[in-house]
């Protein structure tokens, strides 16, 4: 607990944090920041206290956090100034179990003993 109790009152740390709070107002500059402390904050984190250590924990977390915030931050703008309507996938189409089912269906309303030929001989 030590550790974490160190690192939360780390002048950085408390820095990226305040970075991140008011990255709102800004533009990505300030997670951008944020991510670089992050991201040596947690490397040296790791070579101390090991990887799996709670204030590596805590580390992962605030960087992963803000690099989640910058994307979610760009994203808006990106998708306000593109029409991605490219990057849509078309309509699925039916599997073919899911045909061959319907198949059978239709097969089972029909009179038994006409097939497609047989009717158009009528």
């Amino acid at each position: 607990m030590d550790n974490i109790m160190k690192i939360t009152s780390d002048a950085r740390f408390r820095l990226a944090r305040s970075l991140m709070t008011s990255g709102g107002d800004s533009t990505t500059n300030s997670f951008e920041g944020a991510i670089e402390i992050f991201a040596s904050l947690l490397e040296e984190t790791r070579n101390t206290c090991g990887e799996t250590s709670l204030t590596a924990a805590l580390c992962y977390y605030e960087y992963g956090n803000a690099l989640f915030r910058a994307v979610v931050r760009r994203k808006p703008l990106d998708s306000d100034n593109e029409n991605h309507d490219e990057d849509k996938k078309p309509a699925a189409k039916p599997s073919s179990a899911a045909a061959r089912k319907r198949s059978l269906d239709d097969d089972k309303t029909k009179e038994p003993g006409l097939s497609v030929s047989n009717k158009r001989a009528k």
